[in-house]
Parts: C-alpha cells; sequence; structure tokens
C-alpha cells in the first residue's frame, strides 16, 4: 500500500492508500484503495480488542516468537534514525530560510514550509522522547510482556510510530476496505488465557 492525497471539496486534502501491488502488475492484484482515517480506525480498534481482552501476557507468548527478541537494539537502531531526521529536519529549516533570504520563495511559502517542518520536528522529538523512556524501562532490569505493552497502548487515540513497532507486524488491506491486523507476537486472542487453562 502506498499513501496518496487528493484535495477536499472545502478545502484541505485527503489521505488514502491505495494497493501498489495492482499498480506495478495488475494481474497480481485488483485495484483497491482504504481512507487513512478508516484504516487507522481499523488498527486502533484491533489494538483495543486485544486489550479489552486481558489477554495473559504468559499464555499469549508461548508458541511464538519472544517479545523482547531484541528489543533495546531495534529500540537504539530505531532512535539513531529518529535523530536523522530530526537533523535533516532542521538543516531543511535552515535552507528554507536561505531560500526565502535570497528571495527564490515568497514569505507566504515560507512561513507554511517553516510551520509544517516545526510540525514534523515536534512530532519526531516526542517519538525520540518515547523511546528514550522505553529504553530506560527495559535498562532498569523489568521484563515487559505482551500484555504489559498491548496495555500501554491501551487508552492512545492515534497510532504512533512506538505502537507500530512494538505490536504490529503487518497491516493488510483486502477487497472492500476488509483490514486484517497481524500482531507481532502472533494473534493474542486465539492464545488460552491462563484463566481458561484452568
Amino acid at each position: 500500500m502506498a499513501r496518496h492525497s487528493s484535495p477536499r471539496a472545502g478545502g484541505g486534502r485527503h489521505y488514502y492508500y491505495s494497493c501498489e501491488s495492482h499498480r506495478k502488475d495488475k494481474g497480481s492484484c485488483t485495484r483497491h484503495k482504504i481512507g487513512e482515517d478508516e484504516l487507522f480506525r481499523a488498527v486502533m480498534d484491533a489494538v483495543a480488542r486485544c486489550a479489552r481482552a486481558g489477554v495473559d501476557g504468559v499464555a499469549a507468548l508461548e508458541g511464538s516468537n519472544p517479545f523482547r527478541h531484541d528489543r533495546k537494539g531495534e529500540l537504539a537502531r530505531r532512535g539513531r534514525e529518529v535523530d536523522g531526521r530530526i537533523e535533516r529536519s532542521r538543516n531543511l529549516r535552515i535552507r528554507m530560510y536561505s531560500d526565502y533570504s535570497e528571495g527564490v520563495i515568497s514569505k507566504e511559502q515560507y512561513m507554511e514550509l517553516a510551520k509544517g517542518n516545526d510540525r514534523r520536528i515536534r512530532d519526531l522529538e516526542s517519538e525520540r522522547a518515547r523511546i528514550d523512556q522505553e529504553l530506560a524501562f527495559l535498562s532498569s532490569g523489568k521484563v515487559q510482556t505482551w500484555e504489559e505493552a498491548l496495555a500501554r497502548h491501551r487508552n492512545d487515540r492515534e497510532i504512533d510510530r512506538v505502537m507500530v513497532v512494538e505490536l504490529l507486524d503487518r497491516v493488510l488491506v483486502g477487497e472492500g476496505g476488509e483490514v486484517t491486523v497481524d500482531f507481532r507476537c502472533g494473534d493474542p486472542l486465539s492464545a488460552p488465557t491462563a484463566k481458561e487453562a484452568m
């Protein structure tokens, strides 16, 4: 799936995802797409359903990949990526100002571009803070189960990169907008809980 946008009638942009397999090879898949809001809502509903189910972390991990299979290394790598993106965004801000001062772009264009870039930097900095927070938690020696990771995202209202990295393996969009969410530790709802095993 690839993200695209189109103008809305009342102003602003409409974001959606369309199938890249169909674009590359018409015979491999059919043409389908889903709105960004609808996709995010489906993913958040799947996370919330699993969190409400109260899955026992030990039972959910049996027969699946260990959750902390090198979580610290993964977070450190992600932190370096975020740091690089922050640095590139800051450099872009400097280049935008240079273009404005040389008259390449107008003040209005500069203000609009700078506003978007500043928002991106704030988002990246908050993502970096969440990564640092989780690294500190993992370094404290406390073992984090699948259930604990799921519970930390129980009340989230939006999808963020940390949630995606921690919980999701992939999201499949089928015909008619059917969304299937595959979790990193398998299907937590299909694993028997400790209560059911008794």
